[in-house]
């Protein structure tokens, strides 16, 4: 008996550590999301009894508990401001309330456990957002609140496109499952004569023609001002280091610097075809 007790918590362990790494290769239940690490000197999380409490109230009155902030105030965690943060997300009234709700959770999570937080998109709209289990229903306004740009750093930019899923495929790490890979891309030739240069121009226009049937991922990069590069290509430069300086500090290591390379071409890709929009 203890022999099979101890295969099966090296078999658990096994297998946190490789989702981790990879959470698109290994299909894992929605219940092992759960609980949330958040950032802090000590560990404190949110449960989906937490986030189903957070989202039922009927004001954060009833969210307040003095204990609770005080063990915030001593251990350095934000577990307070989470939960204000999931009232506001589920009773948001317009989209870009929701939007700062969330983008306020992105800050509040320990980095490991960011891949939990999640903007659904299907190919033509924005499905919602996701905690955990947990979707959030989506304002009345969202559609005519993706043709617009909300002001933002480069830093917020980033952790909230590493939050993008479409058609539940993650938007970085796994583009050639819903049908855009990126790969490609990062194999156009840099030769300056006539070929190499006619090369990159039926690429780059073949890759402009298949991301135009993807408008809610164009329409959610547009929200988040990454469609801002020019043509010294500087911004898709920062883009891309700060997207894998941030995926550095959540165990994505080994994938860090493939997902970087993918939002540059995203944020290349918008910015070309932002003018034609």
């Amino acid at each position: 008996m203890q022999k099979r007790v101890v295969q099966r918590k090296f078999c658990q362990a096994r297998s946190r550590t490789a989702s981790r790494h990879l959470g698109t290769r290994i299909r894992r239940p929605m219940s092992s999301l759960l609980p949330i690490a958040l950032e802090g000197h000590f560990t404190r999380s949110l449960s989906n009894a937490t986030i189903q409490r957070c989202a039922n109230a009927t004001s954060k009155k009833d969210l307040k508990n003095v204990w609770s902030e005080i063990k915030d105030l001593v251990l350095g965690t934000h577990k307070c401001a989470a939960e204000a943060a999931l009232y506001d997300l589920s009773h948001a009234k317009t989209t870009r309330e929701q939007l700062d709700a969330f983008n306020a959770l992105t800050y509040y999570v320990e980095p490991g456990d960011r891949h939990k937080l999640a903007w659904k998109l299907d190919v033509s709209e924005f499905q919602g957002f996701q905690i955990g289990e947990h979707r959030f229903p989506v304002p009345d306004d969202a559609r005519d609140f993706m043709k617009g740009t909300v002001s933002m750093t480069t830093s917020a930019s980033c952790r909230l496109l590493n939050t993008l899923h479409l058609n539940d495929h993650h938007v970085l790490l796994s583009s050639p499952q819903f049908g855009l890979d990126l790969g490609p891309l990062s194999n156009i030739p840099t030769d300056n004569d006539l070929y190499g240069a006619t090369m990159r121009q039926v690429l780059i226009k073949d890759f402009q023609t298949r991301f135009s049937h993807f408008p809610a991922l164009l329409d959610t990069l547009q929200v988040l001002g990454l469609d801002q590069d020019d043509a010294s290509g500087q911004f898709a430069l920062e883009v891309m280091q700060e997207t894998e300086h941030q995926l550095a500090q959540t165990g994505l290591g080994s994938v860090a610097a493939t997902m970087a390379e993918n939002a540059a071409h995203l944020v290349r890709l918008a910015s070309a075809m932002k003018d034609d929009r």
